[in-house]
């Protein structure tokens, strides 16, 4: 591996040993700070139901997508800002204020023993648009195909989220029950 390579690159670099053809593999930020009791159970179940998207995310609180269909669903208010189904929403992805009131938000209804109203939001995406990869699974057989597998430096969100999958004809989904808390993007790290 190249001194030069970012870290996505270097990230990109590691996915190359994550090929064996029928194993389930799961990649995570290093900034998760909350998993489900249940997420790992879920996640698996629906990634083995569902063998026909390139990848299955995770259901990720303070990830702009996920965000807007929570807030579509009510569980954030709009008055902290519109979240738009967009990966770098400039509330969603951007905003370290949202982060923050979000956070507590969860972290609340986690205490109060609802954290299932999260878990039952249908997360909307068309599968082949840009969305943050905070917590993602794939099965190696479907990686191992990748010609790019050999290039050094690979933006992996882009191409994970949006090239591959409209390229194979294969959108991605979200598991709902797969539910994660991610601490913050580079946007909102400073204030938090």
């Amino acid at each position: 591996m190249s001194a030069k390579l970012s870290l996505g690159g270097s990230i990109w670099c590691y996915l190359r040993e994550c090929t064996a053809p029928d194993t389930i593999y799961a990649r995570f930020d290093d900034d998760i700070c909350y998993v489900a009791d249940d997420a790992i159970a879920n996640w698996r179940r629906c990634r083995e139901a569902n063998v026909v998207p390139f990848l299955v995310l995770g259901n990720i609180v303070n990830n702009a997508v996920c965000s807007h269909s929570h807030q579509q669903a009510g569980l954030i208010p709009t008055s902290w800002g519109t979240v738009e189904n967009e990966c770098m929403d400039a509330i969603g992805w951007k905003s370290s204020v949202f982060a923050r009131r979000l956070h507590y938000q969860f972290l609340s209804d986690i205490e109060r023993g609802e954290q299932a109203r999260w878990q039952d939001v249908a997360i909307e995406t068309d599968g082949m648009s840009r969305f943050s990869i905070n917590a993602i699974s794939w099965f190696g057989r479907d990686l191992s195909e990748l010609a790019e597998l050999k290039i050094d430096e690979i933006d992996e969100e882009p191409f994970l989220t949006e090239e591959v999958p409209a390229r194979l004809g294969r959108p991605n989904v979200v598991c709902s029950g797969a539910l994660f808390g991610h601490y913050a993007y580079y946007t909102q790290r400073k204030y938090l």
